[in-house]
């Protein structure tokens, strides 16, 4: 079942509703690409640490499904409600593959902190009352 996407209640097509869920989909990895552009030089330093950079990643992926859930909650915005799930499912994968190989024991802590309050939360928050 599609979330209701107009304000007025009309009729969004299959085909534009698939439309807004990709769109949505791109401005999400577009603003959490610039989000890691900004933040891994101060946070890794220079060269990068690899276990560090991993868990700035992994904490702009559990922030970027958090916002994306509070978007959720609003008729305008509810295409994002899709990518909830997705959003997660992606941080989960890079978790494990990136995560779990470069990371300490100390930032790989961090990292399954941030990701395990966003699949706690996320799923919550999106959800309409």
């Amino acid at each position: 079942m599609w979330p209701r996407l107009s304000a007025d209640g009309g009729v969004v097509t299959e085909v534009a509703r698939a439309g807004l869920v990709v769109s949505a989909g791109v401005v999400v990895t577009v603003v959490g690409g610039l989000v890691v552009a900004v933040m891994a030089p101060m946070l890794a330093g220079m060269p990068p640490d690899p276990g560090v950079l991993a868990s700035v990643r992994t904490a702009v992926v559990a922030g970027l499904a958090l916002v994306v859930a509070w978007a959720a909650r609003w008729p305008r915005t509810a295409v994002f409600a899709w990518l909830v799930y997705p959003v997660l499912a992606a941080g989960g994968v890079r978790l494990v593959l990136d995560d779990f190989r470069h990371s300490e024991p100390s930032t790989l802590f961090i990292a399954l902190a941030l990701y395990g309050a966003a699949l706690a939360f996320a799923p919550r928050i999106a959800s309409r009352l």
